[in-house]
């Protein structure tokens, strides 16, 4: 019967607004496909009563949702054609989360709108709850690209919030369309102290994508301050691939070493490297034996056997070669 009921309005909008979930998602999905072939008399006065019943607040909780489908999926050119930008965004506001995904649908037809609204109202609309909303700010921003290139500063605050569709938004401009390396390493750097993992890494995509227009030692001493574990391994990554030589570079880092060789749940083959980098240091002079030789006493005196034993053989090998650097033990004692 779904052809007679769907051109009488009044049993449509009462059927898409049923309080049985089932009942009202299903008329919404005939109408929608019967709208395929309805005439633009219809079609114009459903999108007006659907517009007037989104406008008010709901009966009950999800009681726009059908009427809101229909308007979003069959009827969004109708409804903006009679909308100004002010009753647009009164939607994306509204208090029914039907009515705000039509507005976001809306709002996203519009580019314009981004000279209007202002980057503040944008970014938030990017962390809204409703996806459309979300879609909606996506579309604006990238319609303004010249301004985040001047400033992309906003793009990191979304990164770090909760949706997974605006981090990959975010991620995808920062890749292709805006150059990270020409913040130089605060850019770089503000993307790896954010709090979630996946920008983390994300930060460590784009340090070692433009590590050659970056200071190789101010990116180490960096991220060696760093407090999550995986950027401990990719300081020490770089640690091991690009630290300057001398005394001055590796005592800069004698917080870091401690660090990472005295944390209580690292990886073994995590402290291993350490104790062997700190070794191999060690043994180019003097002055990096004793910066060596300080971190890895304190990982003698700890109980773990495992690191005292690999701590105690780095130690020998360094009081071998320099005799007169201090150290916790001594070639004819114990520690």
């Amino acid at each position: 019967c779904a052809d007679a009921w769907t051109r009488d309005l009044d049993r449509a909008l009462a059927l898409m607004g049923s309080r049985d979930a089932r009942l009202a998602a299903t008329a919404a999905g005939l109408m929608v496909i019967s709208l395929t072939e309805a005439d633009v008399w219809l079609r114009r006065e459903l999108a007006e009563r659907c517009l007037s019943l989104l406008q008010r607040p709901e009966a009950f909780e999800g009681a726009h949702d059908g009427v809101g489908r229909v308007a979003r999926e069959s009827l969004a050119d109708e409804i903006s054609a009679v909308l100004g930008l002010d009753e647009v965004m009164a939607l994306v506001r509204a208090p029914s989360p039907a009515a705000q995904a039509l507005g976001g649908e809306l709002l996203g037809r519009r580019p314009e709108a981004a000279k209007v609204l202002g980057p503040d109202q944008i970014l938030a609309m990017a962390m809204h709850d409703v996806a459309a909303v979300r879609r909606a700010a996506m579309g604006l921003l990238k319609a303004d690209l010249d301004a985040l290139r001047g400033d992309p500063s906003p793009l990191f605050a979304l990164a770090d919030g909760e949706w997974d569709d605006t981090r990959a938004f975010v991620f995808d401009l920062l890749r292709d369309e805006i150059d990270v390396g020409a913040l130089g390493i605060h850019g770089v750097i503000a993307l790896c102290d954010a709090t979630r993992p996946e920008v983390q890494s994300f930060g460590r995509e784009m340090a070692l994508k433009h590590f050659h227009r970056l200071d190789p030692q101010d990116l180490i001493q960096r991220l060696a301050q760093h407090p999550a574990p995986p950027m401990r391994r990719f300081a020490m990554d770089l640690v091991a691939g690009h630290l300057k030589e001398g005394f001055v570079a590796l005592a800069k880092l004698e917080g870091f070493f401690r660090r990472a060789l005295l944390d209580l749940r690292p990886s073994r083959a995590e402290k291993r490297r350490v104790m062997e980098f700190l070794l191999t240091r060690g043994l180019r002079d003097e002055r990096q034996a004793e910066v060596a030789a300080k971190v890895l006493g304190e990982v003698a005196r700890t109980r773990c056997a495992t690191d005292t034993d690999a701590a105690l053989e780095a130690l020998v090998k360094l009081q071998l070669a320099f005799p007169d650097v201090e150290s916790p033990l001594s070639l004819g004692g114990a520690p």
